[in-house]
């Protein structure tokens, strides 16, 4: 594979792309990491990034070559490994001087923790942001389905609940069971600025699907705790129930969406 290859995921579409390789595709992505000694060919960005697209492509090349979602593939760790090398070293100021000068690089301690600090930042971050989307999101389907009663207050008494459910204590133990899911809630968080305000069903379908996720890992943490409740029954019960509604809506805005699409194409050119 060439260098412009192992480059490609420099723009947020592009990135998105990566994130659905197939197995194949991304053992072979794992290949090139290997043969790679260069950090921003690691990462597939260019030695001007910003330090957002170089955590961008940090969590899309997590996302594919995470020994979770490659088992038994022993060089899908060794590519995890020099992913989170690059990431380290460019995303600091002071160490990517370095490397840029003298090819000086951090040695990686330990890459899950890594990964869980950069995912830890993108939560908090996230979650101390404009809650627009989601709050847009909840009335959309509290209009739908009334029987819910979520008001405004009591989103925002949700988010509250959610937020210190994980942020706490036992939100860092368990936010391992749910990297996967953080990390797609900050790629679609890419997606959806690259998007025209005019894309409206574009905009509704990552804004449910955000939501969907983004209310779903409360729900899967308490799943997995042994020893102690994330959230509340009642909570546990509500967004059960609302990533359902969430999961279907989805469905169908996206159905509309890409319909829409297919009419936009057909239509005849004005002459």
């Amino acid at each position: 594979m060439t260098t412009a290859h192992i480059h490609s995921d420099n723009s947020s579409s592009a990135s998105a792309h990566k994130s659905k390789l197939s197995r194949r595709e991304a053992l072979r992505l794992v290949e090139e990491i290997l043969a790679e000694s260069n950090l921003y060919t690691i990462l597939g960005v260019v030695n001007t990034a910003s330090t957002e697209e170089i955590r961008r492509a940090y969590i899309s090349r997590s996302r594919i070559c995470h020994p979770d979602k490659l088992p038994g593939i022993s060089k899908a760790t060794e590519a995890f490994q020099k992913i989170s090398t690059a990431y380290e070293t460019l995303s600091n100021s002071n160490s990517r001087r370095s490397y840029d000068q003298n090819g000086t690089k951090i040695n990686s301690l330990s890459s899950d923790e890594t990964l869980i600090s950069a995912l830890l930042q993108i939560f908090n971050e996230f979650m101390d942001g404009d809650f627009e989307h989601l709050l847009s999101i909840v009335e959309f389907i509290n209009i739908q389905n009334p029987d819910l009663n979520i008001d405004k207050e009591k989103a925002n008494q949700l988010f509250a609940q959610v937020r210190e459910g994980f942020l706490g204590d036992y939100g860092c133990v368990y936010l391992n069971e749910v990297k996967f899911e953080v990390m797609k809630i900050y790629e679609i968080q890419s997606e959806l600025r690259t998007l025209s305000y005019f894309d409206v069903f574009g905009r509704l379908r990552l804004s449910i699907q955000l939501s969907r996720i983004f209310f779903s890992i409360p729900v899967k943490m308490n799943n997995v705790a042994a020893d102690k409740q994330i959230v509340n029954n009642q909570l546990f019960r509500l967004l059960s129930e609302l990533t359902g509604l969430l999961e279907f809506s989805e469905h169908t805005v996206g159905k509309v969406d890409t319909w829409v699409a297919n009419c936009w194409r057909t239509l005849p050119l004005s002459s």
